[in-house]
């Protein structure tokens, strides 16, 4: 097993992203829980539908494409045409409200025109590859995926293989979803880690657990059992994230200056530089504990990390106090 072990540590120091992985967009994220983008890892978004998962994989495949220079192979199973993706990602990049973008109305508004055109020259330079997948089996799907490997990446280069989602598809068996899908995930993952070695980002629906509209934080389920379908899914992830709303409480308290989303590991199996702060419970103001998670702004397609609740607790508990007093500062008595 360690024979080679002087060597191969040696080459690790000296291409270090080639083994460790593409550093995301999000600096807290990187900070707790480094690469999420290792070859041979699947790293999984999990949110219920409409809560931006798509977003998410696309938001971090354009930075990983922008900032590194290489190409993103995106499958997409179908839920959306192309056109729509593109005009997301627009929006994405230039600001502009989305519905400005895909009616066309940025162009009646000097500011939203500047804005959009600018993005002109950054996207055109950008490798991000789309591969359609809807109505595919998962070897069709790799199959399609290896192809645009060798075709526009080339033999032994890196790249991010991006995937939206994970679900059971065409299997004609009378086999149960959660067998199929468990089938699906592991396919994959013997692709990344057996022929193609590349880090996989992809999204998983929530089920019911998940659901978080007109809720309160108490009222919500953080773990792995939202998952839908099949465990699979967390057994080969080796991060696994949930992406949703803040409960109606959370954002009251706040006075919504800590986002509108947060983004909540649920399984780490490598970490980043700030160890503590990813494993550890948060000690509240209040003397209470709570497991860490990343505040998200998310609007009109685009994600503005704002701290983890471990760097923000103190700002969050003088939310709390000043609660307590009037305009002159004096504590009000309740």
């Amino acid at each position: 097993l360690f024979e080679g072990l002087k060597e191969e540590v040696e080459e690790r120091g000296n291409n270090p992203i080639e083994h460790y992985g593409y550093m995301g967009p999000f600096s807290k994220v990187n900070e707790l829980y480094g690469s999420l983008c290792r070859p041979g890892n699947i790293c999984t978004f999990a949110s219920r539908s409409g809560n931006y998962k798509s977003s998410i994989l696309l938001y971090y495949g354009i930075h990983l494409a922008a900032t590194y220079g290489i190409p993103i192979l995106a499958a997409d199973n179908g839920e959306m045409e192309s056109v729509e993706l593109k005009m997301r990602a627009v929006a994405c990049l230039s600001g502009v409200p989305y519905h400005l973008v895909e009616s066309g109305q940025w162009r009646k508004n000097k500011e939203t025109t500047d804005k959009v055109r600018e993005v002109w020259p950054k996207v055109e330079k950008l490798k991000y590859y789309y591969i359609p997948v809807g109505g595919k089996t998962t070897q069709e799907m790799i199959g399609l995926v290896r192809r645009m490997y060798y075709n526009k990446v080339g033999r032994d280069n890196p790249t991010v293989f991006v995937f939206d989602y994970f679900k059971g598809y065409n299997d004609k068996s009378d086999k149960g979803e959660w067998f199929v899908l468990g089938n699906v995930v592991q396919d994959f993952k013997d692709f990344i880690t057996g022929e193609i070695p590349m880090g996989m980002l992809a999204a998983s629906q929530t089920n019911r657990f998940g659901i978080t509209t007109n809720r309160n934080e108490k009222d919500m389920q953080d773990d792995e059992g939202v998952l839908s379908a099949s465990d699979r899914i967390y057994f080969f992830s080796s991060h696994v994230f949930l992406l949703r709303k803040k409960g109606l409480d959370t954002v009251a308290q706040e006075h919504n200056k800590f986002g509108n989303y947060i983004l909540r590991n649920l399984k780490a199996r490598h970490l980043g530089k700030n160890i503590q702060d990813a494993i550890n419970l948060v000690k509240m103001s209040d003397g209470s504990f709570k497991q860490n998670y990343i505040h998200m702004l998310i609007q009109n397609f685009r994600f503005q990390e704002l701290g983890d609740l471990a760097s923000t607790k103190d700002k969050l508990g003088q939310i709390d106090v000043d609660d307590h007093k009037n305009n002159d500062g004096a504590d009000v008595t309740l």
